[in-house]
């Protein structure tokens, strides 16, 4: 699957790398958090997610808008990044993917701020191409992130909500990466719905298995795992399986191509996580 990846987008990654790296604020408490959440890598799948379906839509606006496109990828993956740093403060995590967490380094404050500047960022990268409703589904995005981060902090207890909740966390901005090549493209209404179905589908399942790797059992957290609200850690990745399903069916519309291969395969690996499959 990373061969599918790169070979289709990787001019754009590298672009949307660089992007990133300049994404400092001339205050040292900001660059250093923004500097060192960088090492700690992360596999873009946002940003991949939504230039394969740019990709799939473009109709030749693809490669005359290629900067634009660039510009989009980047502020998703900052405003993934932003939302990270405020995460692990919020749910006071010492480690982010085997290293220290930013705020395990440098405090809450700075980690909180420097998610605030990131956000800022992500804006002054969008703002200028002057598409309000990008802009309005990006805004939308962060606004069901946030409210899916809140219901973390609450005792879940049932399947419905659980899935309001990882749709919320996850799949929102998923949900927006998907979408928005559809806006940008100018695709209309039935293609934008399938989009954003698939991206609140994969994220949900990608929440999920996220949730069945870290699965806890103690209890004053305050917080319910998957394999207790779902009925076990089977039914959990059953479930994510069920979502992964539901996302592959929504790309339909896009027809057959490479671009179209790759997503189905993103979903699939957001399962796959869980079982022990590496696949990117």
């Amino acid at each position: 699957m990373r061969t599918e990846i790169t070979t289709l987008v990787s001019r754009e990654l590298e672009l949307v790398d660089r992007l990133l790296e300049e994404s400092s604020f001339g205050v040292p408490s900001a660059d250093s958090v923004t500097a060192e959440i960088a090492k700690s890598g992360g596999k873009k799948m946002r940003p991949a997610v939504f230039l394969l379906a740019a990709r799939a839509l473009s109709n030749g606006l693809y490669s005359t808008k290629s900067e634009d496109m660039v510009r989009i990828a980047a502020a998703l993956e900052l405003i993934h990044t932003a939302s990270l740093l405020h995460d692990d403060v919020v749910d006071g995590s010492m480690t982010r993917r085997g290293r220290p967490s930013a705020n395990a380094l440098f405090g809450n404050r700075a980690s909180i701020l420097a998610g605030d500047l990131l956000w800022c960022r992500a804006s002054e990268l969008i703002l200028p191409l002057g598409n309000t409703r990008l802009m309005a589904e990006i805004v939308d995005a962060a606004r069901d992130t946030t409210i899916g981060e809140m219901m973390c902090g609450q005792r879940i207890r049932d399947r419905g909500s659980y899935l309001a909740m990882v749709e919320g966390k996850t799949g929102s901005l998923f949900r927006a990466a998907a979408r928005s090549a559809a806006i940008v493209a100018e695709a209309g209404d039935p293609m934008e719905s399938a989009l954003a179905r698939y991206g609140t589908s994969l994220g949900a399942a990608f929440q999920i298995a996220d949730d069945v790797i870290d699965s806890t059992t103690d209890d004053d957290t305050g917080l319910s795992g998957p394999a207790a609200v779902l009925g076990g850690t089977e039914a959990a990745i059953a479930l994510a399986r069920e979502l992964s399903a539901e996302a592959r069916r929504n790309l339909t519309p896009l027809g057959p191509s490479a671009e179209a291969r790759a997503l189905s395969m993103i979903a699939d690996y957001a399962v796959d996580r869980a079982c022990g499959v590496q696949r990117f």
